[in-house]
């Protein structure tokens, strides 16, 4: 870009051969023909700078006829270059296109041209950076200046007729080529519009300024199909090869809206006609005739170029107009000390010397030295490509980095360390030089004052998305957990054989009930057994406080208790649910995408992209007026899928259900939204509900089929919930942006589908997610707005103040340096805030906010605001520059945010109600739903269901081993019971053998011939001669105290019960019968007897025991009372029992007696000599025996009683007979004790019916009963 120095030479500064019009201010609008665009005004403010002498007094005009006669000699020109982006794209394209287009003409004129200007200064151009700009071409070589003015292209402003020609304009190589008028100059001289001023080193300079305005246009080549007629389109469509060439284009010309223009300036003492005939084409010609040539980029690519430049100051703070060196350290310097020519020429040099040395052939010959050519090529093409640029020496360096041989022994090795040398001695000499220091700083020329800069807007269109699409999830899992409650929904029952436990197949397991015994035990119910060899059984079942299983066996010896101790079968009989329960346990997740709802569905998006809204303002405004409210899930009744149903039929009815049984709402809003301020997002405001519901068919959901929580055999606690998650993305996403801004939720619950036996089987799950959005997000936007309207006024006071006198420059409107530093001074605190600053950045944000124009690039963005920055700072701005930037801040609000603009009537009108305004809040409620069914597995480690399995296996071998245990156990004691039975048969037996023996050992002659009598209690002698005293006629002789008196000798005295009376002691009680053990004596045992020793007190008989047939016994029908005899009797003393002890306790209803007498007759009768031996035996055990014999009167024995042998009682117990079972303890084979005073009250009988009577019939006796008599017994039947 040109720039003017005032200072140094100044030939060299304002043109060194010829003055060269300096471009003060470009100055851009639009062309508007009825209000439509028509094309692009140039208003372009140049100047002419002249060294002039002095004023002379004698020649008072000598300044001002100096600069007119240089201006009449010369000719001043403009040329506009304008071209495309796309020009060279576009060209390819058409030239490629099939045949049959008409759209090879401006491909054609382009090329043409380029080979024009070949032929004319033999260059090719087609290697020129853009082909289609010409100030490329310049750049590349300056010889196509005078072919551009030979024959410029026909445009509206260089034809004498005003014809245009659109075609003809931009037929490839396109450019305005604008002839300055010189008369115009020549009127600023007469008129004075010029100035003068001198500079530092005190020349005089002449300024006139001129301005001139230029329209143009850029337009590119378009192609259209030509529509076919109905015709062809039939053939086309069924033969289209046959038919291509009815496929033809129609080509016009396109405005371009994004063009790139540059302008040039320049002067030459030739008119065109004149060059046209002059025949130049050197350099060297062109040196003579022209001027330099200054240019400005005023367009790139539609925007206006950046005017941004590095320049280099020296210590003085004076710019340095020359192209300064870079040192190899990095350091800048003038080129005072060398110059680029002197480097480049010693270089030079030395390549040529090197050159030489390579041996004459072609490269391809042995004797060629290919690294030394390859070094030479390298360090040439630098030398030529950069001599002319600031970092000469850094290239040259860098091209001797590449030489590989360094090697001194070679030639390329010596070149190699020649250049480093030459090198070295160039860098000095440059760091001996002036230095400077590089500034970024601005040339701002170009004003831009279009209106329609920025471009249209149209209001997108507004397509929200479904939920199913912003509502993502993931496959639903599901695990099945172990607890340590036991399970009720499987039974041992099922895994084990109908035979029931210990053999008893009437036992299911948990299926016997509880009852109460008469006596109040408890017991578990009875099941008996009839016709086996233990006779009549029953069983019983009770299971104790520890689980322990118990058996009672009861049979006719009582009770057996069957209590196995093995802790492991504690509890195995309390319950038949031997499982520990297992839960289902569902988890998942659901994203709800936050960042594609607010993108597609928000209010907001019907007005702008919102995708470059958050782009450049960020979330946080969005993050208020858009905010998730709730998120739910309903959760529908699974369905297990069993082995024989339809899974396809299954899962298309459930996806139909209506009714969810449990709804997880989790409340993300801590407060109600009023619809004037932001939402606050606060999910941990409120604690999620959960809400149960029937099922189908009114199907309960309990607590148990669907718990809130358990604790599992770990003791880990699981619950259900529905709760928000953090999350991030693993890796690269192929379907999600990562970038999205998503709600995650997680979710778990319970129930117990597909667990224990079903744990294989589907389930077909069915949820709906629902996410609840609060939309204001029209506030947003009136946010947004609001902030820029008030940055504008915050521009407009910045504008205020620096268009007040003296802030700038009155020449070329440069801040002065007091206005500067006052404005730095106000802003010190916040330098970012500063108008200058901030206002850009905001300018160009919203710029790309609406227009797209750098598509989101942050460096384009900041390098447009940072240019508008140097543009407009108090530093190195102009008022000018911001002037128009205000200009455009205000048309940026006007067209695009005010009332009127296609935003600001939307939001004006789009509402309900009177009242409605921009401003006004507009909430919206947004509802997403998404429905997913779902066939899942559960999934249960391997190693858990084999322990569920063992744990069958275990419960199922612990019950096997505990029932083979009980059956065993039962077997046995039924087989005891049977043992017992018969043994106790033999023990009876054996008690009668014995019970025999012990009276026959008593009533023989060598035992003494005692015998057995029943005591009433009597307290002393009782005389019994009436009913026992023999006849008197009989064979032995009968002394007078035989057969008559008993003492009672201490033994007996008042108390009752059998005693052995000892008649050879003249009838003294010698001691107790053995009732307890033999029970009642037998009745021969208690006839009344006498030994007799033959000769002694006597005739002199035999020696024997005699007898009579007299008893007295316990007898039933002789009980007496006499309610005259004051007696007293007292309770017998269980534990110290020989008989019944009368006491000093008086009994009101006085004596009783129990005894009678037995046998015939009554006055005693015959006397009889006893028999000996087994005789006396026989005797004993059959006279007057009962039925079934003395057996059974012994005590002890009542299972027995009324069965003479085993073989009878086996007999009546296969028949169902037997004997009734009994509770009371077993007595085994063992004869039961029974005490003296228990026989007694039982009297003596061991029928338990007789037993009965005799008890009550003793209990009856009473006052007026039968009265006592001496006559102390009747005689017998």
């Amino acid at each position: 870009m040109s720039r003017l120095i005032y200072q140094g030479n100044l030939n060299k500064n304002f043109g060194e051969f010829f003055p060269t019009p300096y471009i003060d201010k470009v100055t851009l609008t639009d062309k508007l023909v009825d209000g439509i665009e028509q094309g692009l005004n140039l208003d372009i403010q140049y100047s002419l700078l002249f060294t002039v002498p002095e004023h002379d007094p004698a020649i008072p005009n000598n300044d001002i006829d100096f600069v007119k006669e240089i201006v009449n000699r010369l000719q001043f020109y403009f040329i506009v270059t304008k071209s495309s982006p796309l020009a060279t794209t576009r060209y390819e394209k058409l030239s490629n296109s099939r045949s049959g287009l008409a759209t090879t003409e401006p491909k054609e004129q382009h090329l043409a041209k380029l080979q024009e200007y070949k032929d004319a200064t033999g260059v090719d151009f087609s290697a020129a950076g853009d082909s289609v700009d010409e100030l490329s071409l310049l750049l590349y070589d300056s010889s196509i200046l005078v072919e551009l003015l030979k024959n410029p292209s026909s445009t509206l402003e260089n034809t004498i007729d005003n014809t245009y020609s659109s075609l003809d304009a931009n037929r490839g190589i396109s450019y305005d080529l604008l002839h300055i008028d010189r008369q115009s100059i020549l009127e600023s001289l007469a008129s004075e519009n010029y100035a003068t001023f001198y500079s530092k080193d005190g020349q005089k300079i002449l300024k006139v300024q001129n301005l001139m305005s230029h329209n143009t246009v850029v337009r590119m080549p378009s192609t259209t199909q030509v529509p076919l007629t109905p015709g062809q389109q039939m053939l086309y469509d069924r033969y289209p090869e046959d038919y291509a060439h009815f496929i033809q284009y129609e080509t016009e010309l396109k405005k371009v809206s994004d063009p790139n223009i540059n302008l040039l300036a320049f002067s030459s003492l030739l008119t065109p006609e004149q060059i046209a005939e002059s025949g130049l084409k050197t350099n060297s010609a062109l040196s003579l005739m022209f001027g330099d040539v200054a240019y400005e980029k005023v367009l790139e690519k539609g925007l206006v170029s950046s005017q941004l430049e590095y320049s280099y100051f020296d210590n003085n703070r004076e710019i340095y107009a020359q192209t300064p060196l870079k040192a190899l350290n990095g350091s800048y310097h003038k080129a005072d000390a060398t110059t680029h020519s002197n480097i480049v020429s010693k270089f030079k040099q030395l390549i040529d010397k090197y050159a030489a040395l390579r041996p004459p052939g072609r490269e391809d010959d042995d004797g060629m030295d290919p690294e030394l050519s390859a070094s030479i090529d390298t360090f040439s093409y630098a030398l030529q490509e950069y001599k002319e640029k600031i970092d000469l020496l850094s290239q040259l360096k860098s091209a001797r980095n590449t030489i590989m041989n360094r090697s001194s022994g070679t030639i390329t090795g010596a070149f190699y360390n020649d250049v480093g040398q030459l090198l070295k001695r160039a860098d000095d000499v440059v760091n001996r030089a002036t230095a400077l220091t590089k500034k970024l700083t601005v040339n701002a020329k170009i004003i831009d004052m279009r209106e329609y800069t920025i471009g249209s807007y149209i209001l997108p269109t507004w397509s929200g998305l479904s939920g199913d699409l912003l509502i993502k999830t993931f496959k639903l899992g599901r695990t099945i957990h172990w607890t340590n409650e036991p399970s009720y929904r499987t039974t041992l029952a099922d895994h084990i054989g109908e035979e029931g436990f210990a053999g008893f197949s009437t036992i299911g397991l948990g299926e016997v009930e509880q009852r109460m015994d008469d006596e109040g035990q408890g017991l578990l119910r009875g099941i008996k057994g009839w016709g086996s060899d233990a006779g009549n059984v029953e069983y019983s079942f009770e299971i104790n406080d520890e689980g322990q299983f118990i058996i009672y066996l009861d049979s006719i010896l009582g009770r057996q208790t069957i209590a196995l101790e093995n802790s492991e079968w504690n509890g195995l009989m309390s319950t038949n649910y031997f499982a520990k329960e297992e839960y289902n346990l569902s988890f998942g997740y659901f994203l709800y995408d936050w960042e594609s709802h607010v993108i597609h569905n928000s209010f907001l998006a019907s007005f702008v992209d919102v995708k470059r809204f958050i782009k450049h303002f960020g979330y946080e405004l969005i993050k208020k007026y858009f905010v998730p409210t709730s998120a739910t899930l309903k959760k529908y009744m699974p369905l297990t899928v069993g082995d024989d149903e339809d899974i396809n039929k299954a899962y298309a009815a459930h996806e139909n259900l209506s009714s969810p049984i449990l709804i997880y709402t989790k409340n993300m809003q801590s407060r109600e939204h009023t619809g004037t301020t932001a939402i606050s997002y606060d999910p941990d405001g409120q604690i999620g509900t959960v809400e149960r519901r029937s099922g189908p068919e009114g199907e309960e959901t309990t607590m148990g089929a669907y718990p809130e929580k358990i604790t599992t055999k770990n003791g880990s606690l699981l619950q259900h919930y529905l709760t928000e998650r953090n999350m991030d993305y693993l890796g690269t996403q192929d379907v999600l942006d990562n970038s999205n801004r998503l709600l995650a939720f997680e979710f778990q619950n319970l129930d117990q589908h597909a667990t224990l036996d079903e744990h294989d089987k589907a389930v077909i799950d069915t949820y709906e997610y629902e996410v609840v959005v609060e939309d204001n997000t029209k506030m947003c936007l009136v946010n947004l707005i609001s902030h820029y309207f008030y940055l504008s006024t915050a521009l407009r006071d910045y504008l205020v103040d620096a268009s007040l006198e003296c802030s700038s420059n009155s020449v070329d409107g440069i801040f002065n340096d007091f206005f500067a530093e006052a404005m730095q001074a106000e802003f010190a605190a916040n330098p970012a805030g500063a108008p200058w600053i901030f206002c850009p950045t905001v300018y160009i944000k919203h710029i790309d906010f609406l227009t797209n124009r750098y598509q989101g690039d942050e460096t384009q963005m900041i390098l447009a605001a940072r240019e508008i920055v140097q543009k407009i700072s108090p530093q190195t701005g102009t008022l000018e520059q911001l002037k128009a930037f205000y200009a455009n801040f205000v048309d940026l609000y006007t067209y695009y945010y005010s009332d009127s603009s296609a935003i600001g009537s939307r939001m004006s009108t789009y509402g309900w109600g009177d009242g409605y305004t921009f401003a006004t809040p507009l909430p919206f409620t947004w509802t997403l739903t998404h429905k997913v069914t779902d066939l899942n597995y559960a999934n249960q480690s391997e190693s858990s269901r084999d322990e569920f399995i063992s744990t069958i296996n275990a419960e199922r071998d612990r019950y096997q081993s505990a029932s083979d245990a009980y059956k065993e156990a039962v077997r046995a004691a039924k087989a005891q019971t049977e043992e017992d039975i018969k043994n106790l048969f033999a023990a009876r037996d054996a008690l009668m053998t014995e019970k025999i023996k012990y009276e026959y050992d008593r009533v023989k002659y060598h035992g003494g011939c005692q015998y057995v009598w029943w005591w009433d209690a009597w307290p002393g002698k009782v005389d019994f001669s009436k009913h026992t005293k023999p006849a008197e006629k009989h064979d032995y002789d009968v002394v007078k105290d035989e057969f008559s008196d008993i003492r009672p000798k201490g033994i007996a005295d008042g108390q009752y019960g059998y005693v052995w009376v000892d008649p050879y002691k003249q009838d003294d009680v010698v001691g107790w019968y053995d009732v307890e053990k033999y029970g009642e004596p037998t009745h021969h045992a208690n006839r009344r007897r006498d030994k007799e020793t033959g000769g002694s007190g006597g005739s002199g008989g035999d020696y024997g025991c005699r007898y009579v047939k007299r008893a007295y016994r316990f007898r039933e029908n002789d009980f007496r009372y006499d309610p005259d005899t004051e007696l007293r009797v007292a309770e017998p003393d269980p534990e110290n029992y020989t008989g019944i002890t009368f006491e000093e306790v008086e009994l009101a209803t006085g004596r009783r007696e129990y005894g009678g007498y037995a046998g015939s007759p009554n006055n005693g009768g015959k006397l009889y000599m006893d028999v000996s031996g087994q005789d006396l035996k026989n005797y004993l055990l059959g006279y007057k025996a009962p039925d079934g014999g003395y057996e059974q009167r012994l005590p002890g024995f009542d299972a027995i009683l009324g069965y003479k042998n085993y073989n009878e009682w086996l007999a009546a117990a296969h028949g169902g007979g037997g004997g009734d079972t009994s509770r009371e303890e077993y007595q085994g084979a063992d004869q039961r004790e029974v005490s003296a005073y228990d026989q007694f009250k039982s009297g003596y009988n061991t029928s338990q019916e007789q037993a009965e009577e005799t008890a009550a019939a003793m209990g009856d006796i009473g006052e007026g009963d039968t009265t006592y008599s001496s006559d102390v017994g009747s005689d017998d039947t």
